[in-house]
């Protein structure tokens, strides 16, 4: 997960993730475990892992079209990020202060005793 340090409300989302269409049609992001399991009605699909990894992909005039469409739909203010990956994002951003504290304390101790 990314959070740069000169903007702290800014990050992306950790892990592998799902986008799941709600019961109004609207995307939301799901952490998706370890990516290993088929997930049914997954909007999100891998067209290239270092070489194309599907035979046809719908062109961007058609997905162009498809999010105008869902766009429209949307309300003036809608979350698309589920509680799940909220979650996710708390946790992990958590781990990755708390190492960043372990790394500045070891490096102020090899400084102090002078590594």
């Amino acid at each position: 997960m990314k959070a740069p340090q000169t903007e702290p409300n800014k990050f992306s989302l950790p892990g592998i993730m799902k986008v799941i269409p709600n019961a109004d049609g609207l995307p939301v992001v799901y952490p998706a475990g370890d990516g290993t399991q088929p997930v049914p009605n997954n909007l999100l699909q891998v067209v290239y892992d270092h070489r194309p990894c599907v035979e046809k992909w719908d062109d961007f005039e058609t997905i162009r079209k498809r999010v105008n469409e869902q766009w429209a739909k949307s309300p003036p203010i809608f979350d698309a990020v589920s509680q799940e990956m909220r979650d996710l994002t708390a946790q992990t951003r958590a781990l990755q202060l708390e190492r960043n504290a372990q790394s500045i304390a070891k490096s102020e101790a090899e400084l102090h005793n002078g590594q």
